[in-house]
């Protein structure tokens, strides 16, 4: 069987003459929160997918593109309603290209995570939480995952894990505001057999109790 091996350069190769579609834009911004544009490795191609159809525990693909993001390009374009012409859409299509492109040095990482990291996002999935960034590593190479919940995105929730360290390590949460500022915090083990369906849980119960206080 013929296998290539990813790097950072066959992924430019694969992803750099490709670009975001209008109607891939459009399909994330009418689906709505949770909805995100995909690097599908494995087909070598960008997908859109609804917050059903993301596995995520799949590192083949990397998430590159949200509906926070289609909203803030989608504004840059100026593009006021779902009637705006197409050269709008074309514009905002040609700026998220721009932006993803520029993001690509930093995938090796998305894909490189460890199987605790996995097993968060495994365990926000299915607690209710959406994308609501593509996920983030920081100089210290700490993954930071952030998320909302489809159905009232007023609330953030963040997951801050080590990348490439495995066995026990500790998750650092916050949740947030729309103006991202703090409204809680929460720390504790993890790895990648135990922890992260506790954590998520605590999470999940955390938001619901900001959310009706809001």
């Amino acid at each position: 069987m013929f296998r290539v091996k990813i790097t950072t350069e066959v992924l430019r190769e694969w992803f750099e003459p490709l670009a975001l579609t209008p109607a891939l834009i459009r399909q994330v911004r009418d689906t709505g929160p949770g909805a995100v544009i995909v690097a599908d490795v494995a087909e070598q191609r960008y997908r859109a997918l609804a917050p059903a159809s993301l596995d995520p525990v799949d590192r083949s693909q990397l998430i590159v593109y949200t509906h926070d993001d289609t909203e803030r390009v989608l504004a840059t374009a100026a593009i006021r309603t779902l009637r705006a012409d197409h050269h709008a859409w074309r514009t905002a299509a040609d700026l998220a290209t721009h932006q993803v492109r520029s993001h690509m040095p930093t995938w090796m990482a998305a894909l490189c995570v460890t199987p605790t990291v996995l097993s968060m996002r495994l365990a926000m999935h299915r607690e209710g939480f959406v994308p609501f960034h593509r996920p983030q590593l920081d100089n210290l190479g700490t993954v930071i995952d952030t998320y909302t919940v489809a159905d009232d995105d007023r609330v953030l929730a963040t997951t801050a894990l080590p990348a490439f360290t495995t066995g026990r390590v500790t998750c650092e949460a916050t949740v947030l505001d729309r103006h991202r500022a703090p409204l809680a915090l929460a720390n504790g083990p993890v790895c990648d057999t135990c922890g992260a369906e506790e954590g998520a849980a605590g999470l999940r119960a955390l938001v619901t109790d900001l959310l009706d206080d809001l």
